[in-house]
């Protein structure tokens, strides 16, 4: 079984079984609100699981619980809360400006994925590509 799904199967979500017009309903804002909430965070879960219906899920329980989740999520972001912890390590690898192909051909070459260049390649993908 993959791995998402039997998180899926494990702990039910917030948002099982509630539709769009649920979560518009218990927040008091309109479904076109919901639906412009739900794009921005079917659109980041993707770092998280290529599946569109568990980008979905996962999007759908956030903005169970808060419907400003993804917005918040912008903010930190935003205000570079995730700074790097080795900045430049991608500079020093890659000759010229750091591209998504760049990257993805980096970490493809890494033998061990847990190395700090493996790491940074992969985070560099998650939050540009």
């Amino acid at each position: 079984m993959q791995f998402d799904l039997y998180i899926e199967a494990v702990f039910e979500g917030l948002a099982k079984g509630k539709t769009i017009e649920d979560l518009a309903k218990k927040h008091d804002v309109s479904v076109i609100h919901i639906n412009s909430q739900l794009k921005k965070g079917i659109k980041i879960e993707h770092e998280h699981t290529k599946d569109p219906t568990t980008a979905k899920k996962i999007a759908m329980d956030h903005l169970f619980e808060d419907l400003d989740y993804y917005t918040k999520l912008a903010k930190v972001v935003e205000k570079n809360i995730h700074d790097p912890v080795r900045p430049g390590i991608l500079k020093r690898q890659i000759k010229g400006k750091v591209t998504c192909a760049k990257a993805r051909a980096l970490k493809s070459k890494q033998k061990n994925k847990a190395s700090a260049t493996a790491k940074g390649a992969q985070r560099f993908i998650n939050y540009h590509c």
